[in-house]
């Protein structure tokens, strides 16, 4: 049992997490906003209607006072807990293994967090697995498939993951370039056939860690055909590619469409089939899919988004674009995900047999590309498919995903062998105070130097046109003789540009940095995780 000095800690990281998590979600939140306003200003997408529009998501006194309580009576009854199976609605097949005398926090004090947090951000229905060791040691299913139809979520229950699809669509990509000895640093163009010219210079590795020099872009609505990838890559212009390979970091779901398509041609199965060979059937993940028309045979969660009322509702028509599966198009169940995280946890082992190498595993939990605009202190950079920083003392790997309809997280802490999976049918949604508080139980604070008031790396304005995608993701840094002015392409208005205390520039609500690029020199702004360059030099 814990002494009365741990439980005190225990207590306090916990509290202090769910303090500050609405914080953490208001940024992240913010941060995902920022990213979508600025590739899609004027597009049909960010209507209410087609599901774009964030809502900060706030805790109610009550609910938050209930959680409060909960979290109490753990303290006062000593913080831990004897496992026994999971009381909730677990399918026989995927029972969760325990034994008597494993010990861990009890975290079935989430319940509550979860159900609050769902009524408070209007989120209809969400799956939540924890893995601890090589073990799935709490799951919940809450709220409902759909609001039309009242069926409850279980642990069958398909969600559509969005973005930490990528660490998915990552892993399979090593696994591939491992069997079939691929290099991943060499230039793709020696890999595939019939890719355009401009694109043939970037690496797997490149692409997979937004180095690739791909500028950004999303569709919500498109074909719907095994072939239309292909076809897209060919007729992709030279424009997606907006900086030199490997020359800075910028976050492009066309970087991992790229990758998919060099799978494809590499491999002659197309991306779907690719995913079920090389990862689905290995781990056990027998129901996912990035197929919608399969996915729709098993349950299924309908994506939901807020009308002008906050009221969730059936986001129509379902949204799905099959050139852009490789970056977010992953149907799967909260359980199957954690299959996943246990085997990255445990050097490739699963239920007992190697599915990955420990090589490829340490490959994934690893950081290649630092990410502009963090803090020295968060060591921040971009592995393949995961975000790599400290948090809590700890190096964390997470993932967050959001499209019309559903929103995801997926954390990993591998010190501490901790991993949990947030699945939600809302537009946005991953329950980050939920993520934070179960974080806080399974992963000790451990002190580090204080270096919070370190500056980021930002380099001086410099006027000129900073481009990633044109006439959409572009702005203008202009000089005047106080200062600097920042305006969108396409507007006549502009903001004053003034660096801030950290380190960083500030224009209205953008926070951005200034960088060089490593390979070209050329200089970049980056923002909301994009960089642009600067194309008048």
């Amino acid at each position: 049992m814990l002494r009365a000095t741990s439980l005190k800690s225990r207590w306090c990281a916990i509290w202090s997490s769910l303090r500050t998590a609405s914080r953490v979600g208001k940024t992240l939140a913010h941060q995902n906003a920022q990213a979508n306003q600025l590739l899609f200003p004027k597009s049909p997408s960010r209507d209410v209607s087609a599901g774009v529009r964030f809502q900060l998501l706030r805790f109610g006194v009550r609910g938050e006072m209930r959680v409060i309580a909960q979290l109490a009576t753990l303290v006062v009854a000593g913080g831990v807990a004897v496992v026994r199976p999971v009381p909730l609605r677990v399918g026989a097949q995927l029972a969760v293994e325990t034994h008597a005398d494993t010990v861990v926090p009890d975290f079935r004090i989430l319940d509550t967090l979860i159900d609050s947090e769902m009524k408070a951000t209007a989120t209809p229905g969400a799956a939540v697995a924890v893995v601890l060791g090589n073990q799935v040691v709490y799951v919940r299913y809450a709220g409902v498939a759909s609001v039309e139809t009242g069926v409850a979520v279980t642990e069958q229950t398909l969600f559509r993951t969005a973005s930490t699809t990528k660490m998915l669509t990552a892993a399979a990509t090593l696994i591939e370039a491992e069997r079939l000895r691929l290099d991943l640093t060499a230039p793709v163009g020696g890999l595939a056939r019939g890719l355009p010219a401009t694109f043939r210079a970037a690496s797997l590795r490149e692409l997979l860690t937004h180095s690739g020099g791909m500028r950004d872009g999303a569709s919500y609505y498109g074909p719907h055909d095994d072939d239309a990838l292909e076809r897209a890559v060919r007729s992709w212009p030279s424009d997606y590619r907006f900086a030199p390979a490997g020359d800075v970091f910028s976050y492009s779901n066309l970087g991992y469409d790229l990758a998919a398509r060099v799978l494809e041609s590499v491999t002659g199965d197309r991306f779907a089939d690719l995913m079920r060979r090389a990862l689905f059937a290995p781990f056990g993940m027998t129901h996912s899919t990035v197929r919608p028309l399969e996915a729709m045979t098993y349950p299924f969660a309908q994506g939901h988004d807020l009308d002008a009322d906050g009221i969730a509702r059936v986001v129509r028509p379902f949204a799905d674009d099959s050139r852009y599966w490789a970056n977010g198009g992953v149907f799967t169940t909260a359980v199957e995900f954690s299959r996943f995280v246990r085997t990255l946890l445990n050097g490739g082992q699963l239920d007992g047999r190697a599915v990955m190498s420990p090589a490829l595993t340490a490959e994934m939990l690893r950081g290649y590309v630092d990410v502009p605009g963090t803090r020295a202190s968060e060591h921040a950079q971009y592995g393949y498919g995961l975000n790599v920083k400290t948090l809590r003392g700890f190096t964390t790997l997470q993932h967050g995903g959001e499209r019309i309809g559903f929103g995801s997280v997926v954390r990993m802490v591998a010190e501490q062998r901790f991993g949990i999976v947030i699945l939600t049918n809302r537009t946005g949604s991953y329950l980050p105070k939920t993520l934070e508080a179960a974080s806080a139980l399974a992963v000790p604070s451990r002190p580090v130097p204080a270096k919070e008031g370190q500056p980021f790396t930002s380099l001086e304005a410099r006027a000129g046109r900073y481009v990633n995608v044109p006439d959409t993701l572009a702005f203008e840094v202009i000089g005047s003789g106080n200062g600097f002015l920042l305006r969108r392409s396409g507007d006549t208005a502009a903001v004053a540009l003034v660096r801030s205390a950290d380190g960083r520039y500030v224009a209205g609500d953008l926070a951005l940095v200034f960088v060089k690029g490593k390979r070209s020199g050329k200089h970049y702004m980056h923002l909301a995780g994009r960089s642009l360059r600067r194309i008048d030099e």
